[in-house]
C-alpha cells in the first residue's frame, strides 16, 4: 500500500490577493454575497504544492467563538461539525429565500464552539 503524506500550508488572504471564486462558488452561489463578506471578514486558503485545495473565511460574530453556518440539507457536515465539538445554536429559517431570491425551502442551521483563550 502506497502512503502519500501531504504538507498543507495555510495562507492568509488580503484583499489585494486574487480570491479563488471558483472554489467559493462551489459552497456559496453568489458572487456578490462573496465579494461582501470578503470585505468584512479574513479569508484564508489551504495548499498543497501551491495548489489551493480549501478556503474559509472569518467574520466576526460573538466574543470567544466560532460560528458556522450550513444548510439543513448537509446531513454530512452537520455530523461533522458536531463531531468536532460545535453545538446547535439556532436556525435561521427562509435564509436562503432572503439573501438569494431564490425558493429553496432549505433553512441554515447555525453552530457555535467557544474558544478556549
Amino acid at each position: 500500500m502506497n502512503v502519500r503524506f501531504y504538507v498543507y500550508l495555510r495562507q492568509q488572504l488580503h484583499l489585494k490577493d486574487k480570491l479563488p471564486m471558483q472554489l467559493m462558488l462551489q459552497a456559496d452561489p453568489s458572487e456578490e454575497i462573496i465579494k461582501n463578506y470578503i470585505q468584512r471578514g479574513q479569508c484564508f486558503v489551504s495548499k498543497v504544492d501551491d495548489r489551493i485545495i480549501g478556503v474559509y473565511v472569518l467574520l466576526p460574530t460573538r466574543p470567544e467563538t466560532v460560528e458556522i453556518g450550513t444548510g439543513n440539507s448537509s446531513i454530512g457536515q452537520l455530523a461533522l461539525y458536531q463531531k468536532c465539538g460545535f453545538r446547535i445554536i439556532g436556525v435561521d429559517r427562509d435564509f436562503f429565500i432572503k439573501h438569494y431570491n431564490r425558493g429553496d425551502t432549505i433553512k441554515v442551521i447555525v453552530f457555535m464552539l467557544p474558544v478556549c483563550m
